[in-house]
């Protein structure tokens, strides 16, 4: 996706060092750790997206999320047994998808898509480019 460095979440150095300089944070991560801390490597305005499901509910630093206008979002993707159960009765039953990329700031019409989607106007999940989107609305 694009990613230029790595910052270890157990290297205290790195974690401050990189405090306040990341857009966006797709977090992957099923087991518990602690997303407050994520949050901190946030600008302001950033966005965090949960599609890993920890074991219990996190707890969030709502002053944190108030104070730097964050936006903190999730996608239940399942874990990785049901989306291998899933794969395999798609392919056992011949089921296939279409697929249809959305890109920000190409006519953005995000909100419009996902009211379609929320209508069943549509039986399909429409993905956005996320990465378009940090690198301003450019492709690529």
């Amino acid at each position: 996706m694009g990613a230029k460095a790595v910052i270890p979440s157990g290297d205290e150095g790195a974690m401050k060092a990189a405090a306040g300089t990341l857009d966006a944070i797709i977090d992957t991560v099923s087991a518990a750790h602690d997303i407050n801390a994520l949050l901190t490597l946030l600008a302001p305005a950033g966005k965090y997206v949960m599609v890993g499901l920890p074991p219990d509910a996190p707890k969030l630093n709502n002053s944190l999320i108030i104070m730097k206008c964050l936006t903190v979002a999730g996608s239940l993707t399942g874990n990785h047994d049901m989306t291998q159960d899933m794969l395999e009765f798609c392919g056992k039953h011949n089921i296939t998808s279409d697929v249809e990329v959305r890109i920000w700031g190409r006519g953005d019409r995000c909100d419009q898509y996902y009211s379609e989607c929320v209508l069943h106007l549509h039986w399909y999940c429409v993905y956005t480019d996320a990465m378009s989107k940090i690198r301003g609305g450019v492709a690529g």
